[in-house]
């Protein structure tokens, strides 16, 4: 799945540069051993570029692949969001990767983005451990439930994330967060909420639940949904909840970006149903494009048949 970017009018640095030739090089890369030399490139670089905090470096160079190469755009993507996700190499003896368990939820109240109680926290450490994750992974969970505008923005600020609850993960510790001075939160019908994550194991082992020969994610995503479920919806009182598949940050987040647009669309047929009063074979819905230079969007809009 291509992801979607904004243009930005800049020029090509020497570093951008460099970033671009290897990921061109990787994306014709005609074997894997061709595959590992290109990698381990651009790890070196995007590491360095994460380190340095150079978020603009890295934006710079996917701009320019975004409409120059598209493949080698998608694998400059993933490399920076692996890097960033698995804390950019700061644990060499262990695998570790920062993780999202997100969460559909619709109400006609406020949807709360919440800190969580130990003993809340302790049941959702339990039940990520014995249905998501391997067994005999470190697992470190983050005692708040973010909206999207408290999440890390960026990836040099989700690399530094990863790095400290990563860290927490390996010594198989819980992450304290601080709220004072967090971003308020914006209100809809429907939005999405995160709980945050890392499992860290030894190299070269499982990290999680369907690597291992006896489970699946369809299975692991069953189990989730029933016993996370039930430690997460009392989080968020008068809202009706779906889970998404916990699993890395990126993979998890455009999961939840997937899967809110259906659910969004169900959220508001079901408000509007109990609004109006009316079953939802009575509303029609209009579906419209929006244009600016290129397709940006498509756009619902709802009415009461009969009432034109």
């Amino acid at each position: 799945m291509k992801r979607t970017r904004l243009k930005r009018r800049s020029g090509l640095g020497r570093t951008a540069e460099q970033l671009v030739r290897l990921a061109s090089g990787l994306a014709e890369s005609g074997s894997r051993v061709e595959d590992r030399f290109w990698e381990q490139q651009l790890a070196t670089l995007i590491d360095q570029m994460l380190e340095e905090n150079d978020e603009e470096v890295l934006n710079t160079a996917l701009d320019h692949l975004y409409s120059a190469d598209p493949r080698a755009y998608d694998e400059l993507a993933d490399n920076i969001e692996s890097r960033a996700e698995c804390a950019a190499g700061a644990f060499p003896e262990h695998d570790v990767v920062l993780i999202a368990a997100p969460v559909l939820a619709w109400s006609r109240y406020r949807i709360a983005a919440t800190s969580i109680a130990p003993a809340v926290l302790a049941n959702l450490r339990v039940h990520l451990q014995a249905h998501v994750l391997a067994k005999g992974a470190h697992l470190s969970v983050a005692d708040f439930l973010f909206s999207p505008d408290q999440l890390p923005q960026g990836y040099c600020a989700t690399a530094e994330f990863a790095k400290v609850i990563c860290g927490a993960a390996r010594d198989n510790l819980d992450l304290h967060i601080e709220t004072e001075g967090m971003p308020e939160t914006a209100q809809f019908l429907s939005d999405t909420r995160y709980l945050l994550a890392a499992v860290a194991v030894p190299r070269g082992t499982p990290l999680f639940r369907w690597q291992e020969p006896d489970s699946s994610r369809d299975a692991a995503l069953e189990q989730w949904r029933a016993q996370g479920g039930a430690c997460l919806t009392p989080l968020l009182p008068g809202c009706a909840v779906d889970l998404v598949l916990p699993e890395s940050y990126f993979a998890a987040s455009r999961a939840a970006d997937k899967d809110s647009r259906p659910y969004s669309v169900r959220a508001s047929v079901a408000y509007l149903g109990t609004t109006l009063e009316t079953p939802a074979a009575n509303l029609r819905a209009v579906i419209a494009p929006f244009w600016e230079n290129n397709l940006e969007e498509y756009r619902i809009g709802f009415t009461v048949r009969g009432q034109d």
